[in-house]
C-alpha cells in the first residue's frame, strides 16, 4: 500500500515538473501578417478600483502620454486624479491629471471612464530609459489611510 502512495507521489511530482518545463519553453506565437513575435501583454489593473486600457506594463511611451481607462468614481475628487511619470531613480519628470470623461458622474461607486494627457521632460530620464507611471487616488483630506495608487513600469523612447 505504501509503494502505491510513493509511486503516486512521484507521478504527480513528475507531472508538475513536466508541465513547468513545457510552459517555460513554449514557442512564441507568430503574427502571420508581419512575422513579428507577439508577446503576451497585460493591461495594468488594480482589481475593482482602476484599470488602464491603452498602456501595457513594459510599453515604450512617447511624449505626451495619453492614458485611457476606467476607475471607481471615488478614485477622483472634482472629477480629477493626479498622475506622475518618474524616471528610474524615482525623480518626477512629468505630472498631470486624469479626468472623468464628459457625460459621466464621478460621484459614484461604479467604474467611470477617464482620459489624461501627461507631458514629460526628455532631459531628465537619467542613466536608464525606464521608469513608472503612477496614477494616484485623489485624496483631498491628506490622510495617509486614504492614499492609493497604481504603478506601471514603462520604457521611454
Amino acid at each position: 500500500m505504501k509503494k502505491r502512495y510513493i509511486i503516486l507521489f512521484f507521478l504527480i511530482l513528475f507531472g508538475l515538473f513536466f508541465s513547468f518545463i513545457i510552459k517555460k519553453f513554449e514557442k512564441p506565437v507568430i503574427n502571420k501578417n508581419n512575422d513579428e513575435l507577439l508577446v503576451k501583454k497585460e493591461y495594468p489593473i488594480k482589481k475593482d478600483l482602476i484599470s488602464i486600457n491603452n498602456v501595457y506594463r513594459g510599453d515604450t511611451i512617447s511624449n505626451p502620454l495619453i492614458i485611457k481607462g476606467k476607475a471607481v468614481g471615488n478614485w477622483f475628487f472634482e472629477a480629477t486624479a493626479p498622475v506622475e511619470i518618474v524616471n528610474y531613480n524615482g525623480d518626477i519628470i512629468g505630472n498631470g491629471y486624469i479626468q472623468v470623461d464628459e457625460g459621466y458622474d464621478w460621484m459614484t461607486t461604479e467604474m467611470v471612464p477617464f482620459t489624461g494627457m501627461i507631458a514629460f521632460n526628455f532631459d531628465n530620464f537619467g542613466m536608464y530609459k525606464n521608469g513608472k507611471i503612477i496614477l494616484k487616488k485623489s485624496n483631498p483630506s491628506g490622510e495617509v489611510k486614504f492614499d492609493d495608487s497604481l504603478e506601471i513600469n514603462i520604457n521611454f523612447k
